[in-house]
């Protein structure tokens, strides 16, 4: 248990966690690079992009509860802050007993809705819409451990537990492409490989829950002691508009995949969704700094506007420092880099989705941090409205551009829909930062600027120059970061 309400503050906890964290996504990613060509050498390019969905949904449903893991975090972080933290038992035991609920009827509705959800992507029953309708009910069956891993990470995440919960999540992110390798070699068929998928997330599971066993007071617990319907209804008041983010969220990851199945073909999904493997997870290392510094806001923002202020600037700068690097390197080398991997089928279409949706990736990286603030200083209905206008322009767009302009139509819309995004959650993130000076806009400024470099992605095909131009960018990113490191040295070390 912590009894000082500023040690889960610390600049260098942060950076540990940052750290943690940062390896938590990119282990996955390194995975995918070494596996996805295997997977698409094995597997038909249909099955692949079956895959795809599937991997998809998986996601997805690991994110719909009502909002829960963002709200639990928020007040796990909060009891911890105001030195209260025998209430978290309570709220962890309610936040369990509601998500199972939540999850049991998601099986539900995902079971029985699945003969429909093929017969949208399949235009007419075949072998792969049968292993399709197989495979979306398997994972119905799972639905309740899917949303539960995520509240009991919101758990270690109040408590800045980053170093097992990235070692547990990276092991999970890992063999999601490891278990389909070892699984084609041994001649598994896809149903078989989303049986073992499915297993190991059991596992991954009972791992968080492990994690999270040395920060309860079982000796203090009674189950009078739980407030069930008092922490719902708690939960529900600030998760209820958060869930509106939460549902939406992955539907902008992922509706663009389901309207390419429908519109133009399944096997254009693996065209699409290949690049986007990677680049999209290039995200994911912001997503996973910004889970770290949501956790220290909500602990900081009650008592030290200061250090929220502090805790928020680095963080942009250090998110757009450390994805910028990786993203500008994808985009120059798109075509290169596909060919290389996968091979010149699906490079040539591969490669302008990846540098388009690339762009949208590297603002989407600080709007993480936009939201988390909005969500810490209790306006979750802002993100919400946002969203919910931006997913009915977007899915419209979306029907629209990939039915008259293909795959790059469809990027363009996802990259798109990113930038708005950024630029909308930022402005209000610093009209509800009262009292502190945030510079969201200025790092979308910064980033925008960031975005010319990428230039000659676009209209210089020959290989040699690019390869010039990116060493001139990086001599120009070493000299910032030499004149600059000593000033994020004293934010590390306070």
């Amino acid at each position: 248990m912590t009894n000082n309400k500023n040690t889960l503050l610390r600049g260098r906890l942060l950076a540990k966690n940052s750290a943690y964290s940062f390896i938590g996504i990119i282990l996955p990613i390194l995975a995918g690079l070494i596996a996805i060509p295997f997977i698409l050498d094995e597997l038909e390019e249909e099955q692949f992009g079956l895959l795809i969905l599937l991997w998809s949904t998986i996601s997805y449903i690991t994110v719909l509860d009502f909002g829960l893991n963002r709200a639990a975090t928020r007040y796990f972080s909060q009891n911890i802050g105001q030195l209260n933290e025998r209430e978290n038992l309570s709220l962890l035991i309610s936040s369990i007993v509601f998500v199972l609920v939540i999850g049991f009827l998601i099986g539900l509705i995902l079971y029985n809705g699945s003969e429909f959800l093929v017969s949208t992507i399949f235009e007419e029953e075949s072998r792969i819409s049968l292993l399709a309708d197989k495979c979306f009910k398997l994972i119905s069956f799972f639905s309740p451990v899917l949303v539960l891993m995520p509240t009991v990470s919101s758990f270690l995440k109040s408590y800045q537990n980053f170093k097992w919960l990235s070692f547990v999540n990276s092991i999970n992110g890992v063999m999601n492409y490891i278990i389909p390798v070892i699984a084609l070699l041994m001649s598994f068929s896809l149903f078989d490989i989303i049986k073992v998928l499915l297993a190991a997330k059991v596992v991954t599971l009972l791992a968080l829950i492990a994690g999270s066993m040395k920060y309860l007071e079982f000796s203090v617990f009674s189950f009078s002691g739980v407030k069930l319907v008092k922490d719902l209804k708690k939960l529900l008041k600030f998760g209820s508009w958060v869930s509106v983010s939460n549902i939406l969220a992955p539907l902008f990851e992922y509706l663009d995949r389901f309207i390419i199945a429908s519109f133009i073909t399944v096997s254009a999904v693996a065209i699409y969704g290949t690049p986007l493997e990677v680049i999209v997870k290039v995200g994911m290392i912001a997503v996973s700094v910004s889970g770290v510094l949501f956790a220290a806001i909500s602990n900081s923002i009650e008592h030290d506007l200061k250090k929220t202020e502090k805790i928020i600037n680095k963080g942009l700068d250090v998110i757009t420092l450390l994805t910028y690097p990786i993203i500008v390197t994808a985009v120059l080398f798109a075509e290169e880099g596909l060919t290389v991997w996968v091979g010149e089928g699906i490079s040539r279409e591969g490669a302008i989705v990846l540098k388009i949706v690339g762009i949208g990736i590297l603002f989407k990286c600080t709007t993480n941090i936009s939201i988390a603030f909005l969500h810490s200083v209790n306006k979750p209905s802002v993100t919400a409205k946002i969203h919910l206008i931006e997913f009915i322009v977007y899915a419209v767009l979306l029907f629209v551009f990939a039915n008259l302009f293909g795959l790059i139509g469809v990027a363009i819309v996802h990259a798109g829909r990113l930038i708005l995004d950024n630029i909308l959650m930022g402005y209000f993130a610093q009209k509800y930062s009262t009292g502190m000076n945030l510079l969201f806009l200025r790092n979308s400024g910064i980033i925008g600027i960031l975005i010319l470099t990428m230039i000659p992605a676009f209209i210089v095909p020959n290989t040699y120059i690019k390869f010039a131009w990116w060493l001139v960018l990086g001599i120009i990113y070493v000299f910032y970061m030499y004149k600059n490191i000593d000033s994020y040295k004293k934010v590390l070390l306070n």
